[in-house]
């Protein structure tokens, strides 16, 4: 009887399991929140729906999931540190597979491929998510210049955010050995061989090399393809934004 109970929790669970986020580091690590309420609270505080604890830079009340429609966007409190993709932000509406980032915990967002998302009108939260926030304009990195000479990379986040790269000539393996061109050691989700940076004609080019956890290009998740500057290149924890010229 309990067994059958668990299984039927488990098929409900399921169907509701439009939009979620997967915990990728910190003590909730591997651990997903369905996001089945119009507003899905995050931070430190116990009564928090996405609770994170062990990071003192996450404050208790540090940002919030909304249903918008189809969609969900993410939207910082006042002062507090929200990343999507690697970028810096205070209002974003996400996408499948996007890399979220609350202080040093890293989790992603997940939604069902028949989810249509479609924008609605925005209504803006109140305290403590501060005054109306405007969706951030985002360039297509499409419309960017293509790297075609030196390439760099600067890390925006995760253990070694900070740390810059820059290559005039491939392949450049990036990975959790020390023996790749950009080691990445302290990333306990990127694989010892994770993707590899190759250049093809003029372009530059990033392949997965059959990672655990996958190599996303803009939060989606690639198995190879060019890149523009701008870009935001995602293995593990780790962030990199593409600084070629």
């Amino acid at each position: 009887m309990g067994g059958a109970i668990g299984a039927a929790i488990a098929f409900v669970e399921d169907i509701a399991k439009q939009n979620w986020v997967t915990i990728l580091s910190g003590p909730k690590e591997g651990r997903s929140f369905i996001l089945s309420k119009p507003l899905t609270t995050i931070g430190r505080d116990e009564m928090a729906d996405i609770p994170l604890f062990g990071d003192l830079s996450v404050t208790r009340q540090h940002a919030a999931l909304r249903m918008e429609g189809a969609s969900v966007a993410i939207q910082a409190a006042v002062g507090a540190q929200v990343a999507v993709n690697g970028a810096p932000t205070h209002y974003t509406q996400l996408r499948d597979s996007d890399m979220i980032h609350v202080g040093s915990i890293a989790m992603r967002f997940h939604q069902k491929a028949t989810q249509h998302a479609t924008a609605v009108p925005t209504q803006h939260w109140k305290t403590p998510y501060g005054a109306p926030a405007q969706p951030q304009m985002q360039v297509p990195p499409q419309a960017m210049a293509a790297p075609t000479g030196r390439l760099a990379l600067t890390v925006t986040t995760g253990p070694h955010a900070g740390t810059g790269f820059s290559f005039d000539s491939g392949p450049i393996k990036i990975g959790r050995d020390i023996g790749c061109r950009i080691p990445l050691p302290m990333d306990g989700m990127v694989s010892r061989a994770h993707a590899e940076l190759g250049r093809a004609g003029t372009a530059w080019v990033i392949t997965d090399l059959g990672s655990t956890n996958g190599t996303y290009v803009n939060g989606v998740r690639i198995s190879q393809q060019a890149l523009v500057m701008g870009d935001i290149v995602s293995v593990g924890q780790t962030a990199m934004r593409v600084d070629g010229v």
